[in-house]
């Protein structure tokens, strides 16, 4: 009887660390790919921006390091005014004394 409780304690603990060994291991492999995929994506932002700065369609802001951190945005203006005015031109006539 307890020989049989110690097997079935033991195949559970083993049964645990073989699971959790897999999972490490998938997680680990996972977590790795994540990170290779999001160095790909930034690199490929990267020359998206950079391509698009050299059309002139944005200017980036940079540190130190060269690394691209934000977006410059440029603004002109032009004013142009017109003026109208009118009126009615009522002429008085002064008397001398």
């Amino acid at each position: 009887m307890i020989f049989n409780v110690v097997i079935s304690v033991m195949a559970v603990f083993v049964g645990a660390v073989i699971t959790w060994y897999f999972s490490w291991r998938y997680y680990k492999k996972a977590g790795a790919d994540l990170v290779k995929e999001a160095e790909k994506l930034l690199h490929l932002n990267n020359i998206m921006l950079n391509a698009m700065e050299d059309a002139g369609l944005v200017k980036l802001n940079r540190n130190e390091a060269g690394e691209t951190v934000g977006r410059r945005v440029e603004v002109s203006a032009v004013f142009e005014g017109h003026s109208t005015m009118m009126g009615d031109l009522e002429v008085k006539h002064v008397h001398k004394a």
